[in-house]
This record gives C-alpha cells, structure tokens and sequence, in this order.
C-alpha cells in the first residue's frame, strides 16, 4: 500500500500554484496578496484558538483572563479568581454563554461567577403585598385570587468564599444583587435572599469548628 508524504505541510498559495503562474510576476503579486490575507484572517485566528484549548496548571493569569474575555464572558475579570482548575471548569460552559444567557436558565451563570449552587423560586400572591413561595389557594387560572409574580426568592449555597473577588467596600448581597440584574433576561423582583456559606474555621477556645453560615434576607 503506498502512503503520501506532504513536502511542506505549511505551504502557501503561492507554492502550490503551478510553473505558468509563478512564470508570471501579476500573478505572484496576486497570491501573495491573496496568502497575506489569509494568514491574517483565517490561520492566525485558527493557532489563536489552538493556543487558547492548550490550558495547563502554570497558564499565564492573563491567558486565563483573556480567554474568557473571548468567550464572551467578561464578569469574570472582577468576580472569580481565576486559576486552572476555577478555569476548566468554566470553559466547558462559556461557549453556551451567547445562546442560552438570556434563557430561563441564566441562573446557570451565576453559579459560574459565584461557585455557588443557585436556586431561583418564583413568589406567589393574592394581594401584591404578601409573597410566598407556593400559593395557599386555587390560582387565578382555577377561578382563584392566587397568581404566580415576577418576585422571587434567590437561593445561594457558597462553599469556598476564598475564590469570590469583591470591590473594596462591597458585600456579597450587593454583588450577588449586580450580577442578578446583569444576567436576568426579564425583570425580576429578589423579594428574598437565602444565604448559606461557609467560613473559615474559628477557633472559640473550644477547637476549631467550621462555621456555616444560613441566612434568610427579607427585602423591605
């Protein structure tokens, strides 16, 4: 069985082109415009996407953040301490980021920002002053006074604070509240926030224990 060798796996317009063309200088000059082209447009984004996929554990910070940037996914720069392993998980994900961010599952992306599981539960009411998580009653649709908000209830459970980068002066409500906002693709109302976190462990006097934190907020 006979196997092909390529020559010269780089080869441009311009090698390939046959003897009566290089013959003639007009042509030339035309491949080589032609060649130019391509190589900006075409191959030099190509090895920029090759480079990008080859992501390891001593990656350059900027690398990192770049890439991301790429994908379409800026909030990263000022919310996630990005490392290899906070890196591969999200690169898995941001390509969906176009396509799916202004679904109802948008609420996926939090969870990215933040590392942290996120529930969203909608709020329902009879009078537009009292909210609940489930209706106490027959729905408006069943001939009811109960019908379903655009409050809701937002649910976080945040395991590893070490990795959420806050501005200087700035609360996880407040940034959870900005990142809510930028991702919703409706208006939503956060009636309530449910936090659980867990801190670092604190020594009383009695051994360390590790403190997690649940915390219920009623927005007013």
């Amino acid at each position: 069985m006979s196997s092909l060798q390529i020559e010269n796996p780089f080869a441009d317009a311009i090698d390939l082109a046959p003897t009566v063309i290089k013959a003639n200088q007009t042509w030339v000059d035309m491949l080589e415009a032609f060649a130019s082209m391509m190589d900006s447009n075409v191959e030099s984004p190509i090895s920029q996407l090759e480079r990008i996929r080859s992501i390891h554990e001593n990656a350059d910070p900027r690398v990192l953040f770049e890439t991301a940037r790429i994908l379409g996914f800026d909030l990263s720069q000022d919310v996630l301490n990005l490392n290899s392993e906070n890196f591969i998980r999200l690169v898995s994900q941001l390509p969906l980021y176009p396509d799916q961010n202004g679904t109802e599952v948008f609420i996926k992306f939090m969870d990215l920002a933040l590392n942290a599981q996120t529930r969203l539960y909608n709020q329902y009411t009879r009078d537009y002053v009292n909210f609940y998580d489930s209706p106490a009653g027959a729905l408006i649709v069943d001939g009811g006074p109960w019908f379903k908000t655009t409050h809701v209830r937002l649910d976080l459970d945040i395991r590893n604070v070490e990795q959420l980068t806050l501005a200087s002066g700035q609360s996880l409500l407040e940034k959870t509240r900005e990142l809510f906002f930028i991702f919703a693709p409706i208006h939503l109302v956060i009636e309530k926030y449910a936090f659980v976190v867990e801190l670092e462990p604190i020594d009383f006097g009695l051994g360390a224990v590790v403190g997690l934190v649940e915390m219920t907020v009623t927005l007013m």
